[in-house]
């Protein structure tokens, strides 16, 4: 089973994370204790071909509706397929019941590999402008390269939805950037942001810029913002999804690399005058043979008021199952990042977290393991600060997925929460319709 559920009032101020991936549960755990919470199914996908196969992302708009991106299924599949398997993958709207209880309707808005000159594969987050317009990447299949889309609405109700390929990735040259695995950010001019995985001048990934056209239907121009690998302590192979502070830095984590192997935290600072160069500070590398963790994936990075820095790592930590960080800038121009492990995944508690976190006004983290925890399919935990200075935080698992035969997963990832403090997601696989994930609610 695959798709998206929803914990009603299961922790109220959330910050919206970016992406709502593949994530399913049969139940939740009450937030507090005088309230409880109900879990809901929204959508399993699957039913059809044209469902499709392993939902890995959303996003919600001002109306509750849903959207995401799926990496398999829908069109490309028939016996010419560009596609292998089951299919190029398709763009997806879920739209909330008009009646309470009442079912949520799927819409299809793309399916990818309608011919040669498309694209396939979506594996990040989509996200959305103020007119509606849908942005992606695509990790690309076979002939159909990878690219950075775009999905605009129809000018009338039930029309079709208009795809447009931006750029396309991995071009004859070997330094183009290829293997864009993250989601895109988009700042106020319109420029979208994102990590190509591979490629770029040391072959080790790029971090990059997408600027709009200065005439309607004209090219896309991609810059590329920093190629690493270009020391033997830079990070390699960025896949987690940059974020933004208001200066117009840009931070986020390579899987492998900096100074240990095992992976790096960086920012890109912007130059001081147009057309200079942008400029890379590796905060942290995170080091094997400690309890540190290790191999930070897609998950990224989340920032707080204070300009401290959260994320997690795919490995490592005192039982080597996976972390949770703090890194805090430093006192003064030019010192030293510092990192505080939050807390280390045992299994029992979750092993392998590799979605983005998510933080609440009071400073409580809240994100999914892929894998673990009571049933082995992974969980929904909760890591709360401690009340006083240098005190242990304190983590809470609040679902544990796997709970029946229908209920979702391994959610691979982020959660993202409504303005009445639900929480929505998807598994990776489980559900109605066997091993690939659903959409559920969990209401109070």
């Amino acid at each position: 089973m695959k798709g998206a559920f929803d914990f009603r009032s299961f922790r109220k101020g959330f910050a919206a994370a970016a992406g709502l991936g593949a994530l399913a549960a049969v139940g939740c755990l009450a937030a507090e204790p005088a309230a409880a919470s109900t879990y809901k199914i929204l959508h399993s996908f699957g039913a059809s071909e044209e469902n499709g196969l392993t939902p890995l992302s959303a996003l919600m708009d001002a109306k509750g509706k849903l959207y995401g991106a799926i990496a398999y299924g829908g069109g490309g599949s028939g016996p010419n397929s560009w596609c292998p398997g089951y299919g190029c993958g398709v763009e997806f709207e879920l739209s909330p019941p008009a009646t309470t209880g009442g079912a949520w309707t799927e819409t299809v808005l793309h399916s990818f590999g309608a011919s040669s000159m498309d694209t396939a594969n979506p594996q990040s987050a989509v996200i959305m402008d103020t007119k509606g317009n849908l942005y992606g990447t695509t990790a690309g299949v076979g002939s159909l390269v990878a690219s950075a889309f775009e999905l605009s609405p129809p000018a009338k109700t039930g029309g079709a939805w208009t795809e447009t390929v931006l750029y396309s990735f991995g071009g004859s040259s070997i330094t183009d950037p290829f293997g864009p695995l993250s989601a895109l950010i988009r700042d106020d001019k319109g420029n979208l942001y994102g990590n190509a995985a591979n490629g770029g001048a040391y072959g080790s990934g790029v971090a990059f810029e997408l600027s709009p056209p200065a005439a309607t239907g004209g090219k896309w121009t991609l810059t590329v913002l920093h190629s690493f690998g270009a020391s033997s302590t830079d990070g390699h192979f960025p896949e987690g999804t940059l974020i933004k502070d208001d200066k117009g830095n840009l931070y986020g984590t390579t899987l492998v690399g900096g100074a240990y192997g095992s992976g790096a935290a960086f920012e890109l600072s912007p130059p001081a005058t147009t057309g200079g160069k942008w400029t890379e500070t590796v905060l942290h590398s995170f080091r094997v043979g400690s309890t540190d963790g290790q191999y930070p994936q897609t998950a990224g990075l989340i920032m707080d008021a204070k300009g401290k820095l959260y994320g997690t790592t795919d490995q490592g930590g005192a039982y080597v199952y996976g972390t949770v960080f703090e890194l805090s800038p430093p006192a003064t121009t030019g010192g030293k990042w510092t990192e505080t492990l939050l807390h280390s995944f045992s299994g029992a508690d979750g092993q392998y977290p590799v979605a983005a976190l998510i933080m609440d006004a009071k400073g409580n983290l809240c994100g999914t393991t892929a894998l673990g925890g009571g049933r082995g399919f992974g969980v929904v935990f909760e890591l709360s600060p401690p009340a006083k200075t240098g005190g242990a935080w304190t983590d809470k698992t609040l679902h544990s997925f796997g709970a029946s035969s229908t209920d979702g997963q391994t959610p691979q990832a982020a959660l993202i929460m409504d303005a009445e403090g639900n929480l929505y997601g998807t598994t990776g696989s489980g559900g109605a319709y066997g091993p690939p994930p659903a959409t559920a609610q969990c209401s109070n």
